[in-house]
């Protein structure tokens, strides 16, 4: 009767009918079948799924292509968990790290017994939940698989447990992380130019790798290279092997048995905590851009970066949050590695504009610790032996200085101008950028001079090249009109590109202030470059990535290269410090 309905296009007649059916005969994998069926004629997804999941735990072999059509529509269309399921699975994975007398009824078992119905029905996904103590503390990993998303859950907290290392102690206070596998694809390992990498494409954010190395199982899941820093696929797998037990090679005997998947992943960041949605390794949502959040942006990064100073030299050349460690001078783990001369410049001339704006920190504290970095920089300094980008970038720092400081500096400053006078054919656009920056500053007339003889002729110049750009926004600045027309025609083709780029975000802002705070392309600016610093906000660590780094108030504020990677440098820091400072300039004006 019920399928007669559903021919004659009446599924809520059906579904009258099956129920009928279904309080008279108690559980029919047929009539669960066709109650999936009519549950998704109705688009009512959830009772769908609840449906096609009976059907899938009750149907017997000979329901092959039933089973194959309810798998097919679960792997696509599966609800995510509510977060009463998410908060009692954490309930449970906490309840088994307590402390008990092995006489005493483990206390995971009571959380099981009044599991929600969503966790008993079939669900052959797999579970893996990470244990992640603090104080950059041992990390401990489990996985499981059964026919309910229980059992998998029991699995796994049975295979972390059962890690020689295991201490419940540490585990009692720890975040933990909890993911599902979903949406398992063939994939195959290829090198292109000597660097790893994965078929169909795979991104260390969003997709995992499962594998058969050595006769085991190995998991690399989404986000995994981001919170435990690694830097690339090849290093990625090493950890994966390692963590299974096996030799850091051993994923290269996995051959065909590769698969790539995703998850739908939580954590909880601490007992007590509710969970929070991951997307790899980002919490979400995402901050969104208003005056008041890049103010604490900036105020975050201004501290990070003064923090990374060291008192004794002066940047390093980077930190990983999930180590506490700074990048190590090749062997030597005990030296940290220096940042190059380029990253000391940009972080000086970030230090520097911030301590003129007044709302990032105490402005004679940022001012000390630039006057740190340019004493360092500046010690046994060869300008002669530069590359004309460093000598660009540092005198662009140095032009950033109140005159008193500068003063100290100033021979220094002017070997470099010289320096810069007379460029390659390649460095004349940073050249005359830096000596029109200088020329400002200081007043010196001659130095605006050689920069008009560098440039030539203004309408030879490419807004769509950043160089060039950067040197037209220097000379509107300056008051040439040309070059304001020349980059509002470039902002122009930007907003019809919706991209991201923390130079992009600042240009676009620079352009806007530049322009009638009321026309048209103004306002399409500013809500582009709205757009664009949610994306960066993003990129910095904050209070949504304190469970994965071993000294939250360290990492915190720093800025990263991009969603897949936690690594952090200090000139990376530096310019996105600088594209805040432009955006808030242009939503003060």
């Amino acid at each position: 009767m019920a399928r007669c309905h559903l021919y004659l296009g009446e599924p809520t007649e059906a579904l009258a009918a099956l129920e009928q059916a279904r309080s008279g005969v108690g559980t029919d994998p047929w009539v669960d079948y066709w109650r999936f069926v009519t549950y998704s004629r109705l688009k009512r997804p959830e009772a769908a799924e609840t449906a096609g999941r009976t059907f899938l735990r009750e149907a017997g072999a000979g329901f092959g292509p039933q089973r194959r059509e309810v798998r097919r529509y679960l792997s696509q269309r599966a609800q995510t968990l509510s977060p009463e399921l998410r908060a009692h699975m954490l309930d449970y994975v906490r309840a088994a790290c307590r402390l008990r007398l092995p006489s005493q009824t483990p206390p995971e078992e009571a959380v099981l017994a009044r599991s929600p119905e969503r966790l008993l029905a079939f669900d052959d996904r797999p579970v893996f939940v990470t244990v992640i103590t603090p104080n950059g503390g041992p990390r401990y990993f489990g996985r499981g698989r059964g026919k309910t998303l229980a059992s998998a859950l029991k699995g796994a907290v049975e295979d972390f447990k059962d890690d020689p290392g295991y201490r419940p102690l540490l585990a009692r206070e720890a975040a933990l992380r909890i993911a599902i596998g979903r949406d398992l694809t063939p994939a195959k390992l290829v090198r292109e130019g000597g660097r790893l990498g994965v078929d169909p494409a795979w991104e260390a954010s969003l997709h995992g790798l499962a594998l058969r190395a050595d006769g085991q199982e190995v998991y690399l899941l989404p986000g995994d290279p981001v919170i435990e820093d690694l830097i690339d696929l090849e290093e990625a797998l090493e950890f994966a092997c390692a963590r299974a037990g096996l030799g850091k090679r051993a994923w290269q005997s996995a051959g065909q048995a590769v698969f790539r998947f995703e998850a739908e992943a939580f954590v909880s960041s601490r007992p007590g905590g509710g969970p929070v949605d991951l997307v790899g390794a980002e919490a979400q949502p995402r901050p969104e851009a208003s005056l008041r959040s890049l103010r604490e942006s900036l105020r975050r990064g201004v501290r990070f970066l003064t923090r990374l100073i060291q008192p004794e030299a002066g940047l390093p050349a980077g930190y990983s949050p999930t180590h506490n460690r700074l990048d190590s001078a090749g062997a030597d783990a005990g030296t940290p590695a220096p940042a190059s001369l380029a990253a000391h410049a940009a972080a000086i001339e970030a230090l520097a504009r911030l301590a003129r704006r007044g709302d990032a920190g105490e402005g004679k504290i940022l001012l000390a610790a630039a006057q740190h970095l340019l004493e360092h920089a500046a010690k046994d300094l060869a300008p002669a032996d530069l590359p004309d980008a460093t000598r660009a970038a540092l005198l662009i720092a140095l032009a950033g200085l109140p005159d008193t400081m500068r003063g100290k500096h100033q021979d220094l400053a002017d070997t470099l101008a010289r320096q810069l006078s007379a460029p390659p054919a390649a460095s004349r656009q940073l050249a005359a950028r830096a000596l029109l920056v200088y020329s400002r500053a200081t007043g010196a007339k001659r130095w605006a001079a050689t920069a008009d003889q560098l440039i030539g002729e203004l309408d030879n110049l490419d807004p769509a090249k950043p160089r060039e750009r950067e040197l037209l926004l220097e000379l509107a600045r300056a008051g040439k009109t040309r070059a304001t027309a020349r980059l509002q025609g470039w902002a122009q083709r930007a907003l019809q590109q919706q991209q991201d780029g923390t130079r992009r975000v600042r240009d676009l802002a620079r352009v806007a202030q530049l322009l009638p705070a009321n026309g048209a392309q103004s306002a399409a600016l500013r809500q582009e470059v709205l757009r664009g610093s949610g994306e960066l906000l993003a990129l910095q660590l904050d209070d949504r990535h304190r469970w994965f780094c071993a000294a939250p108030g360290r990492a915190v504020g720093g800025f990263r290269a991009d969603f897949g990677s936690s690594h952090l440098r200090p000139e990376r820091t530096s310019e996105c410090l600088l594209a805040l400072a432009d955006v808030l300039d242009l939503l003060a004006k």
